[in-house]
C-alpha cells in the first residue's frame, strides 16, 4: 500500500513535468506562427514589442514551472519522511524479531529443564514401596518381609520371609511417582484433600517439586511476554505449555501452582492471533492479595509496585515504597533488611 501511494506521487510528478513542457512549446510554436516570426539575427530588431505579445503565455510558463518547483520540493520532502517512517518502522520489526528470538530460546531452555526434572527417574518413595510390600506379602501369605534399594540398577529389592523375592524397577518419574501416590492415598482417605495428603510426601522429593512448579510459572511468564510483543507465535506457545499442562495441574493439586497460573496457561492456549493485548496483570493479581493479607494499604496502587521474577526458588521479587518482599505459592516474606 504505501509502495503503490508513492508510485502515484512519482506518476504525478512526471504528468506535470510532461504538461508544462508541452505548454511552454505549444504557446511558443503558437506566438511564431500568428506573428510570422523567424527567429534569425538579422530580424531581432524588428522584434522590439515580443515582450508584450508573449507576456501571457510568458506568465503561464512561468506559472507552471513554479507550481512545479512547488511540487518538486514538496514531493522530496514527503518521500523523505516516507522513507524515515518505513526505516523506522523496520528497526523496530526488527528489535521486535530479535526480542521474540531471545524469548523463544529462553522458553525453549526452560522447557528443556521442565522435562529433564519431570521425567527425572526416581526411587518410589518408601510410603508408596511398603505399600507395594504390604500387599505382595498378604498375596503370598506371609507377614514380614524387607527390602533393598539398588540404585546401579535402579530397582528395589524386596525378599519376603518365605525366601521369595520381588524387584520393583524405577520406571517413574519425579511427576509420575508423585500422581501415583496422590491416586493411591487418595483413594484410601477420601475425605483429605489433596494438599493435605502431599503433607505425608517424603520430604527429600519435595525440592524437585518446588523446582519444577518454579520453572513452569517462569515459562507462563515469558510466555505472556512473547505473545505480547508478537502475536505470530501462539501457535508454538501452545505447543510448548501443552507438553506441560497435565504437569502443571497436578502440582495445582498440592498447593504449589496457584489457580490464576492455570487460568493464564487455558487463556494462552486458546489465543488465535489476538489482534489485541491479552490484558494479563500480575501486579493486579499480587496487589489484591498483599492487600488482603494486610500488608499494604488500600491506598497502594498497581503502579506502586515495582516486580521481578526470579529464576529459582521464589516466584518474584515485589518491591513497594520502600519495602521489599519475596512472594512463594501465595506467601509474601518481608525481606526489605536483606535486600539493603
Amino acid at each position: 500500500m504505501k509502495n503503490d501511494g508513492v508510485l502515484h506521487k512519482q506518476l504525478i510528478f512526471k504528468l506535470i513535468c510532461i504538461f508544462t513542457l508541452l505548454l511552454t512549446i505549444l504557446s511558443f510554436t503558437f506566438i511564431c506562427y500568428q506573428l510570422e516570426l523567424k527567429l534569425t539575427l538579422d530580424d531581432l530588431n524588428s522584434y522590439s514589442n515580443i515582450g508584450n505579445v508573449i507576456y501571457i503565455p510568458k506568465l503561464i510558463a512561468s506559472s507552471g514551472f513554479a507550481i512545479l518547483a512547488f511540487y518538486a520540493l514538496w514531493f522530496r520532502i514527503n518521500q523523505t519522511s516516507i522513507q524515515i517512517k518505513i526505516q523506522e518502522e523496520q528497526i523496530e520489526e526488527l528489535k521486535r524479531h530479535k526480542k521474540s528470538d531471545q524469548i523463544i530460546d529462553e522458553m525453549n531452555k526452560i522447557s528443556d529443564r521442565i522435562l529433564e526434572f519431570s521425567h527425572k527417574i526416581e526411587k518410589p518413595t518408601d510410603s508408596m514401596i511398603k505399600k507395594i510390600m504390604t500387599n505382595s506379602a498378604i498375596g503370598f501369605g506371609v507377614n514380614k518381609c524387607r527390602y533393598e534399594n539398588n540404585h546401579s540398577a535402579k530397582i528395589t529389592e524386596i525378599e519376603f520371609s518365605n525366601g521369595r523375592k520381588k524387584n520393583i524397577e524405577w520406571t517413574g518419574g519425579t511427576i509420575q511417582n508423585l500422581n501415583a501416590f496422590l491416586t493411591m492415598t487418595k483413594k484410601e482417605n477420601p475425605k483429605l484433600s489433596y494438599v493435605e495428603l502431599y503433607r505425608n510426601y517424603d520430604e527429600s522429593y519435595k525440592s524437585n517439586h518446588h523446582t519444577i512448579s518454579s520453572q513452569l510459572k517462569m515459562l507462563i511468564v515469558v510466555a505472556i511476554d512473547l505473545i505480547e510483543i508478537d502475536s505470530a507465535h501462539s501457535s508454538y506457545i501452545r505447543n510448548v505449555l501443552s507438553l506441560h499442562f497435565n504437569v502443571a495441574l497436578i502440582l495445582e493439586k498440592v498447593g504449589l501452582m496457584e489457580p490464576h497460573y492455570i487460568s493464564f496457561v487455558h487463556t494462552l492456549q486458546s489465543l488465535e492471533r489476538p489482534k489485541k493485548s491479552i490484558n494479563i496483570n500480575f501486579k493486579k493479581i499480587y496487589l489484591r492479595e498483599m492487600k488482603d493479607d494486610g500488608l499494604i494499604n488500600f491506598e497502594v496502587s498497581v503502579d506502586d509496585l515495582e516486580l521481578k521474577f526470579i529464576e529459582g526458588f521464589h516466584d518474584c521479587e515485589i518491591k513497594v515504597h520502600e519495602k521489599t518482599y519475596h512472594r512463594l505459592n501465595g506467601e509474601y516474606k518481608d525481606v526489605t533488611e536483606q535486600s539493603e
